[in-house]
């Protein structure tokens, strides 16, 4: 796989996780929260999976970008849920990447 490729990939699984985050704490269907969390935890190995590159400050830059719009993608899909779910999407991305040791605090 390329840089290209693994650089959008691991975006979207940290755009997905991020998701998945933000529905675990705004959903309406409290049943709803064990299968998010399933979710969330394969969106995490898969970002581990790929993680492992040589990323620089515009790789970084870009991850983030593109890690937003799939985030704000799925959330779209939950009519149900009020904006506040667009709430600290940013926040939510930035832990992703420390937990994914892109980042530093």
């Amino acid at each position: 796989m390329s840089k290209k490729e693994q650089l959008k990939n691991l975006a979207t699984f940290i755009g997905l996780r991020a998701a998945h985050e933000i529905l675990i704490k705004v959903t309406n269907l409290p049943e709803s929260i064990p299968r998010l969390k399933q979710e969330a935890d394969t969106y995490t190995d898969l970002s581990f999976d790929l993680v492992e590159g040589n990323w620089n400050d515009e790789d970084i830059k870009e991850i983030k970008e593109l890690a937003k719009k799939k985030c704000n993608k799925k959330l779209e899909k939950y009519k149900d849920i009020n904006n506040k779910k667009y709430d600290g999407v940013d926040d939510v991305i930035i832990n992703i990447l420390m937990d994914l040791e892109l980042i530093e605090q």
